[in-house]
């Protein structure tokens, strides 16, 4: 009688090579097909409308570029900017200073939201003119912070970002 080999056994290697790569491919679509956080298109749009809003001004009516800010504003950032206003617009009709902002559309990213808070990082891209002087450009990366507020998100913080 002749001794037969024992069956071959996969290598161990190959077993966990091929699992690696199953769980990174499963891990992979996981990521890709989570569902958005509910109100995300939402929270970028209101950050969007938010930045621009903040960050234009028109020296023949600054007072109303004043009060959009405040009307979708909330909490101590509407009490400090209220209180503040006066002296921006001030300022504004002194220097003559028109600026006008935008937002590419790849310039905003939800950092952080839940229930009734969300912060978005959003890219303004301005254009500033003083009297007759030739505009100047600039760039900022805000982080806009929101809050909800019976249904609607508000403006409740600005902070500069790097």
């Amino acid at each position: 009688m002749t001794d037969a080999e024992p069956p071959q056994r996969p290598q161990r290697w190959a077993l966990t090579v091929v699992l690696t790569l199953l769980l990174a491919v499963l891990s992979w679509y996981a990521l890709a097909h989570r569902p958005s956080p509910p109100g995300g298109p939402a929270v970028a749009a209101t950050a969007r409308a938010a930045a621009i809003t903040f960050f234009t001004f028109d020296p023949t009516n600054p007072d109303a570029t004043a009060d959009q800010v405040l009307a979708m504003s909330t909490g101590q950032f509407r009490t400090d900017y209220e209180r503040q206003s006066g002296a921006l617009i001030g300022k504004i009709r002194q220097r003559g200073l028109e600026v006008t902002a935008n937002v590419p559309d790849d310039g905003v990213a939800v950092e952080y939201l839940d229930r009734d808070r969300a912060q978005v990082l959003v890219l303004i891209n301005t254009s500033t003119k003083a009297g007759t002087s030739a505009a100047e450009p600039g760039t900022y990366r805000t982080r806009v912070v929101l809050s909800r507020v019976g249904g609607s998100w508000l403006l409740s913080g600005l902070e500069s970002v790097g």
